[in-house]
């Protein structure tokens, strides 16, 4: 029978296989010495992706470029640890903002699951802190800009409607309007036109003109997009 040197690290008895070490303090020794250092591979610890971009892995590296940071929305742990956080901080009486440190979402917005949907952890802050809005459509709106970077301070946050959300955003210079959302393919004065021709045309029709669909023209007409627009 050959052989077969043990494992080099003490108290192990398994057999080694590679480094005088057995697979499973191997795997641990290259997780921690070369994944974490080679420059092909993210650069998040115990990671070890394949190299993307921003010296991080895909997924770290579109965190990373949201948000500057490439562990973002990774830090929370027990599933109602967001939610304790909001009552715990409810009464924040800090000038600075709270920065949410657990899931973020589009636009850098936290998110926060509670009663089985995911909802935007500023506004969960906000009924917390200052009760219910008057109209369920009313917005949190950050007296500090900063919603988009994750503020959840609830001295920041206060309950205002869609247009007054919107002027507070284009006095903070956050406010991307519709004229720059070149994805949309549309302008303010597309968009006066179509609301112009409501009544006068089909709304099928309407979208033909302009190449969009009948339901973006029927939301355009009501409002429900591009309601800042007078």
């Amino acid at each position: 029978m050959a052989y077969q040197a043990l494992c080099k690290i003490e108290g192990c008895d398994k057999g080694a296989a590679k480094r005088g070490m057995c697979n499973s303090h191997y795997n641990a020794w290259y997780r921690d010495n070369v994944k974490a250092t080679d420059p092909r591979r993210c650069g998040v610890v115990d990671c070890g992706g394949p190299l993307h971009a921003h010296g991080f892995c895909g997924r770290h590296a579109a965190k990373f470029k949201a948000h500057g940071d490439p562990l973002a929305g990774r830090r929370g742990s027990s599933p109602g640890a967001p939610l304790r956080w909001i009552a715990e901080n409810a009464h924040y009486d800090g000038e600075e903002c709270l920065t949410w440190p657990f899931e973020i979402g589009g636009y850098g917005y936290g998110t926060v699951k509670q009663g089985g949907k995911k909802r935007v952890a500023s506004r969960v802050m906000c009924e917390v802190a200052h009760g219910l809005p008057d109209n369920p459509t009313m917005d949190a709106a950050h007296s500090c800009g900063n919603g988009h970077l994750a503020c959840c301070n609830p001295r920041h946050l206060r309950w205002a409607t869609r247009l007054e959300n919107i002027a507070d955003a284009k006095r903070h210079g956050t406010w991307m309007d519709g004229q720059r959302k070149k994805s949309q393919g549309l302008t303010d004065e597309i968009v006066r036109e179509v609301r112009r021709l409501s009544g006068t045309m089909l709304q099928r029709e309407i979208g033909e003109r302009f190449g969009i669909s009948a339901l973006r023209v029927h939301k355009i007409i009501n409002r429900k997009v591009w309601g800042w627009l007078e």
